[in-house]
């Protein structure tokens, strides 16, 4: 069933806060919001919530595309108004950061709510949305691996991240190899191909 669609997080650039809206079905057969929250499953329980950018992004592309990122370097300037450069300490003692962020400039009739061929390409299967990665997503986030090239100040000079130039960014965490997926990843082969050149 087609969600309706979801406010846009604002302009290119904004600190307006992006808008997600979850629901939460839990094994017990109840949806819920904490353990003083509950409704039997099926009611249909959302929670709206928001989640303000801690920054944004400096450079790099200003197109979104969808190969040759390993090249590209930008920055990652949070906002002033709200951390210090304390809020970076030790991240420069990592190589990787995980950022996550969103893809703000996907309009509501661009979102997937089902499935579709991934880059629209009729050679490889129709999946499901969240079996792909693409920015047509229910709630526009994005998450990308990246290299730590330097820390300085308020800013995190990164190489490869797979976002352009304006995009808001809503975590940084630093990659840490107990994190790192346990046991062998495996893959259907058109994930392999759309893959081969993106970097």
């Amino acid at each position: 069933m087609a969600m309706p669609p979801i406010p846009p997080p604002g302009t290119p650039g904004s600190t307006q806060a992006a808008v997600v809206r979850i629901a939460d079905i839990g094994s017990s057969g109840y949806t819920s919001l904490d353990e003083g929250s509950r409704l039997p499953a099926g009611v249909g329980l959302m929670a709206t919530f928001s989640v303000q950018p801690i920054g944004h992004v400096r450079g790099g592309r200003e197109v979104p595309e969808d190969d040759d990122w390993g090249g590209s370097e930008a920055r990652i300037e949070l906002d002033p108004k709200r951390f210090t450069k304390e809020a970076l300490e030790g991240l420069d003692t990592f190589s990787h950061a995980e950022v996550v962020f969103v893809f703000d400039r996907v309009g509501d009739g661009e979102i997937t709510y089902d499935a579709r061929h991934p880059r629209g390409r009729k050679d490889w299967p129709k999946v499901g949305i969240f079996a792909q990665r693409g920015k047509n997503r229910p709630n526009r986030i994005g998450v990308s691996v990246c290299r730590i090239v330097r820390v300085e100040g308020l800013t995190v000079v990164v190489g490869g991240l797979d976002a352009i130039d304006g995009t808001p960014v809503i975590d940084i965490k630093p990659v840490m190899s107990g994190f790192a997926p346990r046991g062998d990843v495996t893959e259907p082969a058109w994930a392999k191909e759309i893959m081969a050149g993106y970097w």
